[in-house]
């Protein structure tokens, strides 16, 4: 479980994010990770790890949390509303 603070994504945005691949990700990256996670309450997501996940995939969704988590507050900081890829908007 993760707890999502207030003035953050929700849940089911955090998961839009998490599950969405962009071409900036890939630039930055190198990887195109998709993080299937689940809004459990308004404030917790849920993520699930199966016996088949590997070390390197869950360094992989690691990375991905941290890439959104980074993205999300370098628009912050620039006063604007992230939106997932392929959303739209800024």
């Amino acid at each position: 479980m993760m707890n999502v603070g207030g003035g953050w994504l929700s849940p089911p945005e955090l998961c839009e994010h998490l599950r969405a691949v962009s071409e900036e990700e890939v630039a930055e990256t190198g990887w195109a990770v998709s993080v299937l996670v689940f809004p459990w309450s308004a404030h917790t997501v849920r993520a699930t790890w199966h016996r088949d996940i590997s070390a390197r995939d869950t360094e992989l969704a690691k990375n991905k949390l941290e890439f959104v988590v980074r993205k999300w507050q370098e628009k912050l900081d620039l006063g604007l509303r992230p939106t997932p890829p392929g959303a739209g908007g800024a």
